[in-house]
């Protein structure tokens, strides 16, 4: 669903780009005056949900791929305001850093996907329970479902329209109305959708469960996006890495890879932080143990916010060392080396139960 640079002509995404700016200007300022400070880290966590779920793109029929967004998830746990912000957040990221989607078209891609996709999924979702006839889960997920259709409607609408605002050049998408709307609209309608959808119900029923009061306080309830986040993408995906171990009634900050740990500079960890359910920071004591850092609350935090500097890593004919590549370099004669930027973690850590 992302547009890249040079599909829309400049009269398409510089309308959406204007349309964007006051859109964003008053999203700003609804935030501004509503969220607690409390609730700030919830914003970042639900804008790296958003970002994290859009990046992994999920094979479709016919040679292309497609992805969900988690804009309905996000608006209906944060609302519709703060959604659109977290959301284009993570656009723009991608559109810099991963060349998901172009510049020139980041205004049309906010518009469809944090915009339309914020407000109508949020929008359905209190229709569908205002009755009180749908189990909130349900309406949640038929919400999604239908939020992302319709961006993807809107998207081939605007894809399909070039060929008409620009019918003397061939610079732009060439394919009319009727080939742009069956090519989008077939796999949200029959795959995408179907999956968002699934995944917003299995929330939604892990939340009511375990929290079944948790829904009348939806603006306070951004960190349960952590639970999604580990149920779409298991720890085996990534590679040396911090996260946080949950052991009985003890909470460990643990550094490794896999089922392997090891050991760490504690001064690597800048900074913890742990909120209640209500987004009240609770405080955390720290203290060493084995391979791990030993976190202590005086009662069991709903989120836990971690920043950690790893410093910089640079690979060797040696394998991979923890130090700058000037210095690797002075030590290894600027044989075999190649470095990384400098790798840091600044946001929610995840929990994993053994």
């Amino acid at each position: 669903m992302h547009i890249p640079d040079g599909y829309l002509g400049p009269v398409t995404y510089g309308g959406l780009w204007a349309a964007m700016v006051p859109i964003w200007i008053y999203a700003s300022r609804k935030v501004k005056k509503n969220l607690e400070t409390a609730q700030i880290p919830f914003l970042a966590m639900a804008s790296v949900f958003s970002l994290v779920v859009m990046v992994f793109a999920i094979p479709l029929p016919g040679g292309t791929t497609g992805h969900l967004n988690g804009t309905t998830l996000v608006a209906i746990l944060l609302g519709p305001w703060p959604a659109i912000i977290a959301v284009s957040v993570a656009l723009a990221i991608q559109a810099l850093v991963f060349g998901e989607g172009g510049i020139t078209a980041l205004g049309a891609n906010c518009f469809n996907i944090a915009f339309v996709g914020s407000i109508t999924g949020y929008g359905l979702y209190r229709l569908f329970t205002l009755p009180s006839l749908i189990p909130k889960a349900i309406a949640g997920g038929i919400a999604s479902y239908l939020s992302l259709n319709l961006s993807g409607l809107i998207t081939a609408i605007e894809l399909g329209l070039q060929s008409t605002i620009h019918p003397a050049t061939s610079s732009y998408f060439p394919f009319p109305l009727k080939i742009a709307i069956p090519a989008l609209m077939i796999p949200h309608l029959t795959i995408l959708g179907l999956i968002e959808a699934t995944i917003t119900v299995l929330v939604f029923t892990i939340i009511l469960k375990s929290q079944p009061g948790l829904l009348n306080h939806l603006n306070k309830s951004a960190f349960l996006l952590l639970a999604v986040f580990l149920l779409i993408f298991p720890s085996s995906a990534f590679a040396h890495d911090f996260w946080i171990e949950k052991k009985g009634n003890e909470l460990l900050l643990v550094f490794g890879h896999g089922v392997k740990r090891e050991e760490f500079d504690l001064s690597k960890v800048k900074n913890i932080k742990a909120f209640d359910l209500h987004g009240k920071e609770i405080e955390v004591n720290k203290g060493k143990r084995a391979f791990s850092l030993l976190l202590k609350t005086d009662q069991p935090p709903s989120l836990l916010f971690a920043e950690i500097d790893n410093g910089y890593w640079s690979k060797t004919i040696y394998g991979w060392k923890n130090l700058p590549k000037k210095k690797q370099a002075e030590s290894s004669n600027r044989i075999g080396l190649s470095s990384t930027p400098k790798l840091s973690s600044h946001g929610a850590m995840r929990l994993r139960n053994h």
